[in-house]
This record gives C-alpha cells, sequence and structure tokens, in this order.
C-alpha cells in the first residue's frame, strides 16, 4: 500500500473525515504505522449538526484506538473569496491549514479511491480541464511544501466498503452525497451507471486516464524546464498555450510559496496580451486579492505584499557589522585597509566608501517622494529615472533599501551607488557594505 521508505523517519497525517474511505485507510496505516500516525478531521461549517456528529465520531474513534486527533474549524461560509465554489474555498483553507501544521517531516495521506480518479475525470472534462486537470488525483503529489499520498487509488469504493463491513466497522454518511443536484453525485449515481450499461466496464476510460498521465507529466516537464530560464518579456512571449497554465502555476508558487489555479479565461488574456508590443505597464485582474502587471522585464504580481521597511532604520555599523532588514536581506559592514581592485568597484553586490567622509550612523530606508541622487560626474538624478534606467520592475522599487549618510543617499543596494564618499588614491581606510538576498 505505501513503501516503507516513505515513512521512515516520516510522520503521517490522515485527512479523517469519519466517511467509509478516511476510515478504511485510518486502519490500514495503523495496523503497521501506529507511531507515525496523527489523524486530522476539518469542520468546515457548513452542514450545522450533521458536522458536528461527524466530529465526535472522529474524535471518538481515535481515542478508542490511541491515535493522535487533530481537529480544524475552517468555517467556508465566512472565509470564500468572491466567486469561490464552496469546494474550491474548502481545498483552498484545507492547503493553507495542512501547510501550518505539517512539520517538516510530515506526509498527508489522503483516502482518495478509483470511484474518485472516475469523477474527477469526467468533472474535469465537463469544465474543459487539460490533461494535467484530467487526471489530477496522484499517488503522490507535492502542492507548494505539502507532500500528499494517496494509497487507495486504486481501490474502488465497493471494496473499501466491503473491508470496513467484514471487520464490524461503521463510518459516518453525509446525506448530501446521495443528491444528484450535486454534479459530483449525478455523475456518481447517473453517468458511470449508465457508462457500464453502454460499455459493459469502465477499463477503457481508466486506461485514456492512465495515458493522459504519462502526457500531462511530460508537459509538466517541459514547464519546469522553461521556469527556470524564464527571465525576459521574450521568454514569456515564447511559451506555447499548451504550457502557458502549468508554467504560471509553477511560477506563481515560486514568487509567493503558495499555490493559485489559474482560470481559462486569465490565461488567455495573458496570451492575448503577450502578442502586443508591450512598453508600458499592462494590469491583469486575477481576483480581488490579485492583479498580475506585464511590462517591458516580463510578468510580475503587482500587488504582492513586499516586506518594506516599516520605518528608516539607524545603522551604527561599528558596533554591529551586520543588519538584518527583513527575513530576505541582510547588509553587512567590513572595515578595511586592503585596497580593492577595480572589478571589484564594480560588483552591484558590493558598495566601497571612504571611512574619512563616512559618520558611524548609517541610515537604511526605501525611496520617499522626489529622492535624488549625485551619480558619478556629479550629474543628479531622481530615484525614480535611475530605477527606469535600469529596468526595475515597478513591483519591486519599494523593496530597494537606500543607504544615506546624514543627508544623501550613498547606494541604492544592488543598484548603483553615488559619487559621494567615493575610493580615491588618497583612500587609505575602507567601508565595504556588501548584502546577502
Amino acid at each position: 500500500m505505501i513503501d516503507d521508505k516513505q515513512i521512515k523517519d516520516n510522520k503521517i497525517f490522515v485527512g479523517f473525515s469519519g466517511g467509509a474511505d478516511s476510515t478504511a485507510l485510518l486502519l490500514l496505516l495503523d495496523e503497521k504505522y501506529h507511531d507515525h500516525l496523527t489523524a486530522v478531521h476539518f469542520h468546515h461549517g457548513i452542514r450545522k449538526d450533521d458536522a458536528n456528529k461527524d466530529l465526535k465520531h472522529c474524535k471518538e474513534f481515535c481515542a478508542v484506538r490511541k491515535i493522535p486527533f487533530l481537529s480544524y474549524h475552517l468555517n467556508i461560509p465566512q472565509n470564500k473569496k468572491t466567486g469561490e465554489s464552496v469546494e474550491q474555498a474548502a481545498r483552498r483553507l484545507r492547503l493553507q491549514k495542512w501547510k501550518k501544521i505539517l512539520p517538516e517531516d510530515g506526509l498527508v495521506a489522503l483516502a482518495h479511491n478509483s470511484d474518485d480518479v472516475l469523477e474527477n475525470y469526467f468533472l474535469r472534462l465537463a469544465r474543459g480541464s487539460n490533461a494535467t486537470g484530467l487526471c489530477g488525483l496522484r499517488k503522490n503529489a507535492q502542492i507548494c511544501a505539502v507532500r500528499i499520498i494517496r494509497p487507495l487509488l486504486e481501490t474502488s469504493r465497493a471494496e473499501i466498503e466491503h473491508f470496513l463491513n467484514s471487520k464490524n466497522i461503521s463510518w459516518r454518511t453525509d446525506k448530501s452525497n446521495f443528491d444528484t443536484i450535486y454534479k459530483r453525485n449525478a455523475v456518481r449515481h447517473q453517468l458511470i451507471p449508465l457508462l457500464k450499461e453502454i460499455f459493459g466496464n469502465t477499463t477503457g476510460i481508466y486506461k485514456s486516464i492512465k495515458n493522459l498521465t504519462l502526457d500531462a507529466d511530460y508537459i509538466q516537464q517541459e514547464a519546469e524546464k522553461l521556469l527556470k530560464g524564464l527571465n525576459s518579456l521574450e521568454k514569456w512571449k515564447a511559451i506555447h498555450p499548451a504550457l502557458m497554465p502549468r508554467v504560471l502555476c509553477l511560477w506563481y508558487t515560486k514568487e509567493t510559496g503558495d499555490y493559485y489555479s489559474f482560470t481559462g479565461d486569465t490565461i488567455k488574456r495573458i496570451l492575448k496580451e503577450l502578442k502586443k508590443d508591450i512598453n508600458g505597464h499592462i494590469k491583469i485582474t486575477v481576483s480581488d486579492n490579485m492583479t498580475l502587471l506585464l511590462d517591458p522585464n516580463g510578468l510580475s504580481i503587482f500587488n504582492k505584499k513586499i516586506p518594506l521597511l516599516p520605518s528608516p532604520i539607524k545603522w551604527n555599523w561599528k558596533q554591529s557589522s551586520k543588519l538584518k532588514i527583513n527575513s530576505k536581506l541582510t547588509l553587512k559592514a567590513y572595515l578595511t585597509k586592503k585596497r580593492p581592485t577595480i572589478s571589484e568597484l564594480r560588483t552591484p553586490q558590493s558598495c566601497w566608501l571612504d571611512t574619512a567622509w563616512i559618520p558611524e550612523t548609517l541610515t537604511v530606508r526605501t525611496r520617499k517622494n522626489g529622492d535624488k541622487m549625485t551619480c558619478f560626474g556629479n550629474i543628479t538624478k531622481k530615484i525614480k529615472n535611475i530605477f527606469i534606467e535600469k529596468k526595475i520592475p515597478i513591483t519591486k522599487r519599494d523593496s530597494v533599501p537606500l543607504i544615506l549618510d546624514d543627508k544623501n543617499i550613498l547606494w541604492l543596494t544592488g543598484i548603483q551607488r553615488s559619487n559621494n564618499a567615493i575610493v580615491t588614491k588618497k583612500t587609505t581606510e575602507f567601508l565595504l557594505i556588501q548584502f546577502d538576498e
């Protein structure tokens, strides 16, 4: 069912709803991996008394078997975003919670079975999904940092219920599972029985799903290759439409550490805009919470939360040689009498200064309206114009630290230094400032 190598040095967190599938999975895992096991129940806040009874049942079930048990209230009605279905909101909130509670050595075990694979296929087919969507349920998967295993994916629902009945194990039944007003239930109780009546079985459909899985895996590998070199507008323009949905998802996860499934309409809009000559900035609204920005540098997230400095920082570089600005950026100061080479002076990640002109306390802050800097040749330029010249995306300009002496900007970190406190032949002591990102 599960390769023991997967479990070695890992803990298993089982999604336990109390239904037949998750009950069988929890029992099977408990037989062999009891010491690695924790059951996790999500109360979605949408079935009132029945949901409370599910929680009580799951808690008691685990208490009898001495299985560690955790439960979380997700309250979907209050946390559902505009345009989200209940199912989409539940999936998003569960993923967020898994990310928070999973330790580094944690695996999530979900109880999807072979019937779910078939139902999912037809639901996604009707929605217009690509190959990846049509065969979205995998034995092993990773979404963001959440590692998922599905040990029952080749086991049918009938086999699961037979197993539980043979052990006289009861389970909770969601009454809404029989209401064919819901599309999944209509597929389960009407469409699939009809297909079996027409074709005799669904063996051929399962074979098609396996072949689609091979196709999807290959396309995904190509998308991952593209992501590594995606550093210009020209690279974005060259992406084939079949690869764009995968590249977008991978790119978004890389940029934010989160997962987002872009709609077909959003992907069409991006592909349409990429065909144009792009000289300025094009905003593409994805949702109430996200806007993408397309400009000559490529694609970026316009309203991504940037780790700004809450206020100017006073840095006594003699007392403390390191200044941690945020979780991603640290400045380091080195006092030396060793003269830098010309190539060292030109390194963007470093700024060499003559200490004779540097106060003991420097100021570190982000840009302000009207900021100017004296550049080489004693030319004064607005910081805004320097950013434009250097093609710094508008989304990143407010996250660039500026280093100042008493009144002058000395360095736009990692971009350009000023003409103040420059190193000359007469300089005898040097201050080297570097940043780690």
